[in-house]
Protein backbone atom coordinates (compact mmCIF):
# COMPACT_ATOMS: atom_id res chain seq x y z
CA UNK A 1 0.00 0.00 0.00
CA UNK A 2 1.23 3.51 -0.74
CA UNK A 3 2.33 5.76 2.14
CA UNK A 4 -0.16 8.13 3.66
CA UNK A 5 -0.35 11.56 2.07
CA UNK A 6 -1.88 14.80 3.32
CA UNK A 7 -5.37 15.07 1.82
CA UNK A 8 -5.90 18.70 2.85
CA UNK A 9 -3.05 21.19 3.39
CA UNK A 10 -4.90 23.02 6.18
CA UNK A 11 -6.00 20.07 8.32
CA UNK A 12 -4.36 17.00 9.75
CA UNK A 13 -6.38 14.62 7.55
CA UNK A 14 -4.11 11.90 6.20
CA UNK A 15 -5.15 9.69 3.29
CA UNK A 16 -3.80 6.49 1.79
CA UNK A 17 -4.29 6.20 -1.98
CA UNK A 18 -5.84 2.92 -3.09
CA UNK A 19 -5.54 2.27 -6.82
CA UNK A 20 -7.25 -0.38 -8.91
CA UNK A 21 -7.71 -0.77 -12.65
CA UNK A 22 -6.44 -2.16 -15.94
CA UNK A 23 -4.88 0.99 -17.31
CA UNK A 24 -1.24 0.48 -18.48
CA UNK A 25 0.13 2.59 -15.64
CA UNK A 26 -2.35 1.39 -13.00
CA UNK A 27 -2.05 -2.04 -11.38
CA UNK A 28 -4.91 -4.39 -12.04
CA UNK A 29 -7.11 -5.23 -9.08
CA UNK A 30 -10.30 -6.44 -10.70
CA UNK A 31 -10.80 -8.16 -14.05
CA UNK A 32 -14.11 -9.84 -14.62
CA UNK A 33 -14.87 -12.28 -17.42
CA UNK A 34 -17.99 -14.19 -18.37
CA UNK A 35 -17.03 -17.14 -16.17
CA UNK A 36 -17.10 -14.91 -13.12
CA UNK A 37 -20.00 -12.67 -14.06
CA UNK A 38 -22.32 -15.26 -15.64
CA UNK A 39 -23.23 -13.05 -18.61
CA UNK A 40 -22.27 -12.83 -22.29
CA UNK A 41 -19.10 -14.66 -23.29
CA UNK A 42 -16.80 -11.90 -24.55
CA UNK A 43 -17.68 -9.13 -22.13
CA UNK A 44 -14.83 -7.84 -20.00
CA UNK A 45 -15.20 -5.15 -17.39
CA UNK A 46 -12.24 -2.86 -16.85
CA UNK A 47 -12.03 -0.49 -13.96
CA UNK A 48 -9.81 2.59 -13.88
CA UNK A 49 -10.75 3.97 -10.50
CA UNK A 50 -8.68 5.32 -7.66
CA UNK A 51 -9.90 5.70 -4.09
CA UNK A 52 -8.53 7.87 -1.33
CA UNK A 53 -9.08 6.50 2.15
CA UNK A 54 -9.33 9.31 4.68
CA UNK A 55 -8.88 7.85 8.15
CA UNK A 56 -9.61 11.01 10.13
CA UNK A 57 -13.42 11.03 10.04
CA UNK A 58 -14.24 10.94 13.75
CA UNK A 59 -17.63 9.70 14.94
CA UNK A 60 -18.10 9.66 18.68
CA UNK A 61 -15.12 7.92 20.25
CA UNK A 62 -13.92 6.09 17.13
CA UNK A 63 -12.26 7.00 13.85
CA UNK A 64 -13.87 5.57 10.73
CA UNK A 65 -12.51 5.35 7.20
CA UNK A 66 -14.08 7.33 4.38
CA UNK A 67 -13.49 6.45 0.72
CA UNK A 68 -13.60 8.96 -2.10
CA UNK A 69 -13.76 7.30 -5.54
CA UNK A 70 -12.38 9.27 -8.49
CA UNK A 71 -11.08 8.37 -11.92
CA UNK A 72 -7.32 8.23 -12.37
CA UNK A 73 -7.41 11.01 -14.96
CA UNK A 74 -8.79 13.43 -12.36
CA UNK A 75 -6.14 12.75 -9.71
CA UNK A 76 -3.29 15.24 -9.65
CA UNK A 77 -0.55 15.89 -7.10
CA UNK A 78 -1.03 18.63 -4.56
CA UNK A 79 0.66 21.94 -5.32
CA UNK A 80 0.40 23.28 -1.78
CA UNK A 81 4.14 23.09 -1.03
CA UNK A 82 5.51 24.52 -4.30
CA UNK A 83 5.61 28.10 -3.01
CA UNK A 84 7.22 26.94 0.24
CA UNK A 85 9.98 25.05 -1.58
CA UNK A 86 10.76 28.03 -3.83
CA UNK A 87 10.81 30.37 -0.83
CA UNK A 88 13.13 28.00 1.05
CA UNK A 89 15.66 27.94 -1.81
CA UNK A 90 15.48 31.73 -2.14
CA UNK A 91 15.96 32.21 1.61
CA UNK A 92 19.00 29.91 1.61
CA UNK A 93 20.56 31.98 -1.18
CA UNK A 94 19.84 35.24 0.66
CA UNK A 95 21.34 33.84 3.89
CA UNK A 96 24.49 32.70 2.06
CA UNK A 97 24.93 36.14 0.46
CA UNK A 98 24.36 37.90 3.79
CA UNK A 99 26.81 35.59 5.57
CA UNK A 100 29.48 36.35 2.94
CA UNK A 101 28.97 40.08 3.60
CA UNK A 102 28.94 39.55 7.37
CA UNK A 103 25.33 40.69 7.81
CA UNK A 104 22.37 39.13 9.55
CA UNK A 105 19.04 39.21 7.70
CA UNK A 106 15.52 38.19 8.59
CA UNK A 107 13.80 35.81 6.18
CA UNK A 108 10.42 36.01 7.87
CA UNK A 109 7.49 36.91 5.66
CA UNK A 110 6.00 40.33 6.37
CA UNK A 111 2.39 41.30 5.73
CA UNK A 112 1.75 43.85 3.04
CA UNK A 113 1.56 47.31 4.54
CA UNK A 114 -1.06 49.96 3.79
CA UNK A 115 -1.29 51.34 0.28
CA UNK A 116 0.52 54.64 -0.28
CA UNK A 117 -1.57 57.80 -0.14
CA UNK A 118 -2.48 59.88 -3.19
CA UNK A 119 -4.27 63.12 -4.06
CA UNK A 120 -7.57 63.11 -5.93
CA UNK A 121 -7.36 65.62 -8.77
CA UNK A 122 -10.31 67.59 -10.14
CA UNK A 123 -12.67 66.92 -7.24
CA UNK A 124 -15.03 69.68 -6.06
CA UNK A 125 -16.49 70.05 -2.60
CA UNK A 126 -20.22 69.65 -2.20
CA UNK A 127 -22.03 70.53 1.01
CA UNK A 128 -24.79 68.12 1.88
CA UNK A 129 -27.44 69.19 4.42
CA UNK A 130 -30.34 67.13 5.72
CA UNK A 131 -33.95 68.00 4.90
CA UNK A 132 -35.56 69.59 8.00
CA UNK A 133 -38.14 67.40 9.71
CA UNK A 134 -41.41 69.20 10.60
CA UNK A 135 -43.07 67.42 13.52
CA UNK A 136 -46.23 69.62 13.62
CA UNK A 137 -47.18 69.18 9.95
CA UNK A 138 -46.42 65.47 10.16
CA UNK A 139 -48.94 65.01 13.01
CA UNK A 140 -51.75 66.86 11.13
CA UNK A 141 -51.82 64.22 8.43
CA UNK A 142 -52.90 61.53 10.86
CA UNK A 143 -51.80 57.98 10.74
Amino acid sequence: MAPFIRACPTSSTMAAPVVSGTSPNVPSALKSTSSLMGCSVHVRFEICVSALICSRLQVGNRTIRKRIHVRVEHVQPSRCVEEFKLRKVKNDQLKAEAKAKGEVISTKRQPKGPKPGFMVEGATLETVTPIPYDVVNDLKGGY
